[in-house]
């Protein structure tokens, strides 16, 4: 997490990678991935990220779905607010699939 909310963004992606291939429900690098590349200004590639991290943990006061609505704004997609607001998982997976 250090890496991912530093300037070591890159880095960061490439280790949450690593972890994951080692295991793939580890929900916690899931979020780290997007918070990777929005700190990078990927916004729209951070969004399958925390989604996935969502729908392995749906928790409805999870601080995720704010980093959702944050990377939404920054993406000009404010027509999907509501989805969050509903915490509508099955909407949102379908409009950012990990690809």
């Amino acid at each position: 997490a250090t890496m991912a909310n530093g300037t070591q963004s890159a880095d960061a992606i490439g280790a949450y990678r690593r972890a994951l291939d080692l295991k793939a429900n580890y929900v916690r690098a899931w979020a780290n991935m997007g918070i990777g590349y929005a700190n990078q200004g990927r916004y729209a590639e951070s969004l399958p990220y925390y989604v996935r991290a969502l729908s392995m943990n749906p928790s409805p006061e999870s601080p995720t779905w704010g980093y959702v609505r944050i990377s939404l704004g920054c993406t000009g997609r404010l027509d999907l607010m509501p989805l969050v607001d509903a915490r509508n998982l099955d909407a949102l997976n379908r409009e950012f699939p990990l690809q």
